[in-house]
């Protein structure tokens, strides 16, 4: 995962290392080992397949969520394999 922040002046960052992984952790472990269909958003959204790509964009949406104000994720990328990936990213606002 990539986070953009905007620098805002006196501000010397706006999250560490070790908070960014501890997040990014807390909502990718709830992921792992399971099956995705039986997990929200994938078991209550009928058109919502838990396909690659929509997992990296339920990740980016709940990370962001989960950011302080002047930051949010730049992409999310979620292996399948070690040569398959998707990169989910939204356009500068």
């Amino acid at each position: 995962m990539k986070i953009r922040q905007i620098i805002q002046p006196g501000k010397a960052y706006g999250l560490g290392f070790g908070e960014v992984r501890a997040m990014v952790q807390s909502e990718t472990n709830q992921f792992n080992d399971q099956l995705l269909n039986h997990l929200p958003p994938f078991n209550t959204e009928a058109d919502l397949q838990p396909s690659t790509e929509n997992l990296a964009a339920v990740l980016y949406q709940r990370i962001r969520q989960k950011l302080p104000a002047g930051l949010r994720p730049d992409s999310v990328t979620v292996w399948e394999s070690p040569t398959n990936y998707v990169t989910y990213a939204e356009e500068d606002e």
